[in-house]
């Protein structure tokens, strides 16, 4: 079901939420995270931070000893790569902070991270089709 549940999630953030239709995922205790969110966060803790620190190590290490980093495939190939994971990892910035924005309010989900505490309405219901 995960393949079903990330296409509900990705269709609601991409149209549902403009058409203020409801959210396809309920938050319960168990599942604080929609599927989204889990496969962002195992992506930048399992991929994306230790590819910007390797890839950053080699190019100071690269600095102090340039005849290292020929044998990796050189500046070329190691450049490129830590500048791709930064833009990775400001879009992820930018991205985590619109999403802040889309509660129930404006600052209602940044309230919640603020003070450990969400109000979810009663009516919050689940789309036809999530689980």
């Amino acid at each position: 079901g995960l393949l079903e549940r990330l296409t509900l999630q990705a269709r609601y953030y991409l149209r549902g939420i403009f058409l203020r239709e409801a959210h396809p995922m309920s938050k319960r205790p168990e599942a604080k995270l929609n599927p989204l969110q889990q496969l962002t966060y195992v992506g930048l803790l399992n991929v994306l931070f230790p590819l910007q620190i390797v890839t950053g190590l080699l190019l100071w290490v690269g600095g102090l000893f340039p005849r290292a980093l020929p044998t990796l495939g050189g500046l070329a190939v190691v450049g490129p790569l830590h500048n791709l994971g930064s833009w990775l990892l400001l879009t992820f910035l930018v991205m985590h902070v619109y999403l802040t924005t889309t509660g129930h309010t404006l600052t209602s989900n940044i309230k919640a991270m603020i003070d450990g505490w969400e109000e979810i309405p009663a009516d919050d219901t689940v789309s036809k089709g999530a689980r």
